[in-house]
């Protein structure tokens, strides 16, 4: 009997304990993180439509608390515009404001070093700064932004692939002292470190963007999903340089994402690939929904062994591979290219990189394809005669 009273007087305790950890004040509800360091983390107690303000210290039993973290799914699905974070705040905890589809502008401290998976899923932002100190930005943090430019700083040492997966992006630009990721011409890069420099991963290209991708020499790898859902891009030019297209040399776990098609998965405005003979992997899907590619250049002597590309039929069927002179006979013996309805040899000597985006207006009126029909307009990354030569438009 004793020990059940006992029993009953410590489950009390415990009860009233836990209630003690949380209190509200007005629609906030904090829930006590620290008793000693006098910190909270806050969320709402019920919905609201009034723009938010956090605040930084609230007093509770006649003790002042830190406000150092925003809980996860704390403002979840409310209605407000826009909210102000006030300095002190560390953490904006998964789902925190996800849902709010009214959201478009966040002020943010430079305070907050972490921002967790989906903070801001589902919120048309159109203003917010990138806080300065930031460490970490979760998957989909940011997937339904407004704006056309995000800034990184320096601090940064993760970004999930997709926390940027908005099609009102169009570029991304990063510190140029961030010692984990670079940006080339508004395109996230991951840096590794070699004995010959800095080597490059193309990471991320906004999916907003709606101009060639020009990769840099200094890029040896493209990640899986890099490209996926770009619908605007018109071409992408590959360096020689490049070896790996969808794939990552390190531990996934710093390379989280919602992605599911492929490194180009549904560049709907992609119509020519040229994939240079230096590519040793090609990542399985990686041209999935790409339906209007139309010339697929390789330049391989002995076809690379690929898994299933993702290939349409439309492409299959409709697209011609272009293969090296004397190779034609092994690119229809193999497995992974023998599909394509045509398949044609062109010489892959005599190639000059002479026309770029500068001098792009000034070319010779008649323009050929490598089949000897005229065209109108050069198409960035694709290869054409001109003068008699053969020339990469870049």
């Amino acid at each position: 009997m004793q020990k059940i009273v006992l029993l009953s007087m410590l489950l009390l305790t415990t009860c009233f304990q836990g209630l003690a950890d949380s209190f509200e004040i007005g629609d906030l509800e904090f829930k006590i993180l620290s008793y000693s360091e006098r910190t909270v983390e806050v969320g709402q107690k019920r919905y609201f439509d009034y723009d938010l303000e956090i605040p930084s210290k609230v007093v509770y039993n006649s003790k002042t608390y830190n406000v150092v973290r925003i809980a996860n799914r704390g403002f979840q699905y409310n209605w407000f515009k826009s909210v102000i974070i006030p300095e002190g705040i560390n953490v904006i905890g998964e789902e925190a404001f996800s849902g709010c589809h009214n959201l478009t502008k966040v002020v943010m401290p430079n305070s907050v070093t972490l921002i967790l998976k989906q903070a801001f899923s589902g919120c048309r932002i159109n203003n917010v700064h990138i806080p300065d100190n930031i460490m970490q930005i979760g998957v989909r943090a940011f997937d339904s932004l407004l704006m056309t430019k995000i800034d990184i700083p320096s601090s940064c040492n993760y970004i999930a692939q997709d926390a940027f997966s908005s099609f009102s992006l169009l570029e991304i630009n990063v510190d140029e002292s961030n010692p984990t990721y670079a940006s080339v011409d508004g395109v996230l890069y991951i840096k590794e470190w070699s004995l010959d420099g800095d080597r490059l991963i193309l990471y991320f290209c906004p999916m907003g963007r709606n101009k060639t991708v020009k990769i840099p020499n200094t890029a040896y790898s493209i990640a899986r999903y890099a490209f996926e859902d770009c619908t605007n891009i018109p071409s992408i030019i590959f360096p020689p340089s490049l070896e790996y297209i969808g794939y990552i040399q390190y531990t996934s776990a710093r390379y989280g994402c919602s992605y599911t098609l492929g490194t180009f998965g549904n560049c709907k405005k992609l119509t020519e690939i040229n994939i240079p003979k230096s590519v040793r992997y090609i990542d399985e899907h990686a041209f999935a929904w790409c339906e209007n590619i139309r010339n697929i250049y390789v330049n391989w002597e002995t076809p690379l062994s690929c898994p299933n590309l993702g290939w349409s039929d439309n492409v299959i069927i409709n697209g011609t591979l272009y293969v090296p002179t004397g190779t034609i006979e092994l690119y229809k013996k193999s497995n992974s290219w023998m599909d394509f309805w045509k398949i044609e040899e062109f010489d892959q000597s005599g190639i000059e990189n002479i026309y770029t985006d500068s001098s792009l207006n000034t070319v010779p009126s008649k323009l050929y394809d490598l089949m000897g029909r005229m065209i109108k307009t050069p198409t960035k990354g694709r290869i054409i005669i001109s003068n008699g030569k053969k020339v990469l438009v870049q």
